[in-house]
């Protein structure tokens, strides 16, 4: 049987915190590694001479793959760029020598998953020593490495760019949002903004601050209809049960919704476009506009 050492070289990271800066290049940590492609948009900065340092038994490089090593160990992300980094500590380098995408996604993969909690040592917390990583068994009947590594990539590459794009809307949502409710630059008849072509305010007493002339407030639920007609499960044939823990903070996890024949409690229907919200702990602060019709639990609407 093959090991991880017939494919890949195994790097320590140097066991050191450096001293961080505001601007430079990412550093990554145990926090930055996140079963996916390595993002450094998030990581702290050292300067040149740090990084420079920190790199100095190894440069890392695209296509190697970062483990963790203590605390949430096992988790694995991809460089897929070129951009200049250096590991900070509790982490390691598996260098592929071939077939990187594979290894990669064979890591992650439950069989591996299960050999790496399986085999964890530490006294005070589990970690995950160089030696284990090394031991790492590759036992797989169908060795069309390369393809499988290709195919895996591909899809993770679309869900990336997909990522991207939705957090680039969000950004833009809370960007407009800003604009309009809180700096009141929304858009009048003639397109100007608000605010800035002169629009009058005047002091609002609830808010304790100025709003836009006209304005007023209102209590939520004096202007939405809040639901409170309960139907069985028999009722809700053919239709999606939405637990609120299938709420994932503003949107609906899709591939969690169950059919509603498995709902065990009173159910409200709700339809495309409400607004559904949880109103019980811990799940009060998750809000979601529905994409379909279906049924949530009374507890949550």
């Amino acid at each position: 049987m093959n090991n991880i050492l017939d494919f890949a070289d195994v790097i320590d990271c140097l066991h050191n915190t450096p001293k961080y800066s505001n601007n430079g290049f990412p550093i990554v940590r145990v926090e930055d590694i996140k079963n996916s492609f390595l993002d450094l948009n998030s990581c702290l900065k050292v300067d040149e001479k740090t990084c420079d340092f920190q790199n100095r038994k190894y440069i890392p490089k695209m296509g190697d793959i970062i483990i963790t090593r203590v605390g949430s160990f096992g988790m694995l992300s991809y460089v897929n760029s070129n951009q200049k980094f250096c590991l900070g500590q509790n982490v390691a380098i598996i260098s592929p020598k071939k077939y990187g995408k594979f290894i990669y996604y064979y890591l992650q993969s439950p069989y591996v998953q299960k050999i790496i909690h399986g085999n964890s040592g530490g006294s005070s917390y589990k970690s995950l020593s160089l030696d284990m990583i090394k031991k790492i068994p590759v036992n797989v009947l169908n060795k069309n490495y390369k393809k499988i590594g290709d195919m895996l990539y591909e899809i993770d590459s679309k869900i990336d760019i997909n990522k991207k794009i939705i957090k680039n809307i969000e950004s833009l949502l809370e960007t407009i949002y800003y604009y309009w409710f809180v700096d009141f630059n929304f858009p009048k008849e003639n397109g100007e903004s608000y605010k800035n072509s002169g629009g009058e305010l005047e002091w609002n007493e609830v808010l304790k601050m100025s709003v836009p002339r006209g304005w007023k407030t209102e209590k939520l639920c004096d202007v939405l209809m809040k639901k409170n007609d309960c139907i069985n499960s028999k009722e809700a044939k053919n239709l999606f049960y939405t637990p609120i823990d299938c709420i994932d903070g503003h949107s609906i996890s899709f591939y969690r919704t169950v059919d509603s024949s498995k709902a065990n409690s009173s159910l409200i229907k709700y339809n495309h476009k409400d607004i559904i919200f949880g109103s019980m702990r811990p799940y009060f602060h998750r809000v979601s506009i529905c994409p379909f019709e279906g049924v949530t639990r009374t507890t949550a609407f």
